[in-house]
């Protein structure tokens, strides 16, 4: 399928804001950057004469052109650098009439920020980020890192507009009012619509009992009530909008849109209109969009976290949508296996980006030279739908579902038994160990280690790694997904659309995404970080239990990561 198309006020061709370009500057980008300044200094120097001639006055016109087109492109692909090159307000506001029309403009903005995840079938992915503000959008790209700002939260935005683009490249941005729409915890009132492009034929879950069956019962082991139910250890919990089990009264349609398309906001206002006499949105916090239009194929989208998505029902409605193309909702009988795509997606709804895996070559972590790769951990369905394995816990602290005692903060040198990751009840399930500081000192990236135990319904990621049953598995928190430029120093590559990262502890045993088959640390194995000073070492497996020695040494490097949220 295509990407999301970003269109604002009319104008079309607007390219979508992807949080994937966290790649170091390209020898080109580099020549766009020093190209884009000269042509600064000579629309400087030639402004105060350009009144003398029509020569001068098309030179300069000229200049400020191929300057915006050097901009424009650094916005899409080094945002920093497009920051770095803008003209100051008074430098811009010196130029003639006719040439400031074709510089960048520094705006102050303010609106709610809403992102949506498309995840293509053939494992691509984008995120469409934009600010919206009283129906009006502004697609936004980041050229600096962020932090404490989540989707959905009312921000304020500082940064540069484009010329002759409606993007905006932020350089501040600062939370307003946060999310007031419902958390990751607690009961989660979701209702699926179906819908239908013009001329398809039957929808396959049009049987409103059957696909009721595969979201909903606690009775349907492969329900995503069920998978959410015991990833989260009893803290979340898909309901319908009673606040009951959901059922077949919380699927509605099927419904025929008025286009046939794959872009998400198209689909997502023409579903939820076609079903408003229908639907009480107020009795619901999440709404799960089936779409049958075959040119879409077997991807979806998801908002991170909760939206506006407009008014209904006599009131502005803050949902998540979760959009599943054709067969993508799981099995079409009765009692069925929900798909890893919609778990996928509801993941996004609920607030978690991808799980992604760091590829440092011959060590497990670098200074430099590593690259994220995306959906690259086959242990959590944020990196690999077709797994269903829990989300790691850097998603299930973000997600808060780590609290009771089932994280333990690791400061001081010992050995510490870690519970079966997937078991219920308490007892500590993650070791969570510094891994970076600030320039203060304080601690601001953690490893995570975890013990699989997987029961039946959800292993699917342990076929061709059987390590990932028997070790310890290590992870840790990525760059800021938000970041859309260079993130120094730890992560150079192009993924950046994950807020995990696996870590591959045997690092250099195969080639290719098979070399992470064997990333966890079976027992006797061990792995040294001497940047963050930290070594680990499994002394012990069980059938519920590891043991892992931890030990610090005076770390090599000083290493900064920024954490998301």
């Amino acid at each position: 399928m295509s990407l999301l198309a970003a269109l604002l006020l009319g104008l079309a061709g607007a390219t979508p804001i992807s949080a994937h370009d966290s790649a170091a500057p390209s020898a080109e980008d580099n020549e766009k950057r020093r190209e884009a300044r000269q042509l600064t200094e000579e629309l400087k120097k030639g402004a105060p004469s350009a009144a003398k001639s029509t020569a001068a006055r098309r030179r300069l016109v000229e200049q400020a052109e191929r300057r915006r087109d050097l901009v424009n492109d650094l916005a899409r692909r080094d945002p920093k650098g497009a920051l770095d090159a803008a003209f100051e307000p008074a430098e811009r506001g010196a130029l003639p009439d006719f040439v400031r029309s074709l510089v960048e403009e520094w705006v102050t903005l303010e609106g709610e920020l809403q992102v949506v995840h498309v995840d293509d079938e053939d494992g691509r992915g984008e995120y469409d980020i934009r600010l919206i503000n009283n129906g009006r959008e502004r697609p936004l790209r980041f050229g600096r890192t962020l932090k404490n700002v989540k989707p959905g939260d009312e921000v304020r935005v500082e940064g540069i507009a484009l010329a002759g683009e409606p993007t905006v490249v932020a350089d501040q941005v600062s939370v307003t009012s946060a999310a007031s729409g419902v958390g990751p915890t607690g009961a989660q009132r979701t209702a699926i619509i179906l819908a239908s492009a013009p001329g398809v034929g039957t929808h396959p879950y049009a049987n409103k009992d059957n696909t009721a069956s595969i979201f909903f019962p606690s009775s349907n082991p492969k329900s995503a009530r069920s998978f959410f139910l015991e990833s989260s250890y009893g803290q979340t919990t898909i309901v319908g909008k009673s606040g009951a089990e959901g059922t077949a009264a919380d699927v509605y349609g099927p419904y025929t849109l008025a286009s046939a398309t794959c872009d998400f906001y198209t689909v997502r206002d023409q579903a939820l209109k076609a079903a408003d006499s229908n639907v009480n949105y107020g009795s619901y916090d999440r709404v799960v969009i089936s779409w049958n239009h075959a040119a879409c194929g077997g991807g979806g989208s998801g908002t991170v976290r909760t939206q506006n998505v407009g008014s209904y029902d006599g009131a502005d409605q803050q949902l998540s949508v979760a959009l599943i193309f054709n067969a993508g909702l799981g099995a079409t009988a009765l009692n069925g296996d929900v798909s890893g795509v919609a778990l996928h997606e509801y993941g996004h709804n609920l607030g978690v980006w991808h799980a992604n895996a760091l590829e440092c070559g011959s060590v497990g972590v670098g200074s430099g030279g590593c690259s994220s790769n995306e959906y690259g951990d086959p242990s959590d369905l944020m990196g690999n739908t077709a797994g269903y394995g829990h989300f790691n816990a850097v998603h299930k602290d973000i997600l808060t579902w780590l609290g009771g005692g089932r994280s333990q903060a690791v400061s001081s040198e010992g050995s510490y038994p870690i519970g079966a990751y997937e078991a219920a009840g308490s007892g500590v399930r993650v070791l969570k160990i510094p891994r970076t500081r600030d320039a203060s000192g304080a601690v601001n990236g953690h490893y995570y280690l975890e013990y699989r135990k997987p029961t039946s319904a959800w292993n699917a990621f342990l076929t061709g790694r059987p390590d990932y049953g028997s070790g310890v598995l290590v992870h840790t928190s990525g760059t800021t997904p938000f970041c859309t430029a260079y993130c120094p120093p730890d992560f150079s590559g192009g993924g950046g659309g994950g807020d995990s990262h696996l870590v591959d502890t045997q690092p250099g045993s195969s080639s290719g995404s098979a070399d992470f088959n064997d990333a966890p640390l079976v027992n006797g194995e061990s792995y040294t970080d001497p940047l963050a000073g930290v070594t680990l070492r499994v002394t012990a497996t069980g059938t519920a239990t590891a043991t892992v020695q931890v030990s610090f040494s005076t770390p090599s490097l000083s290493v900064q990561s920024i954490v998301y949220p």
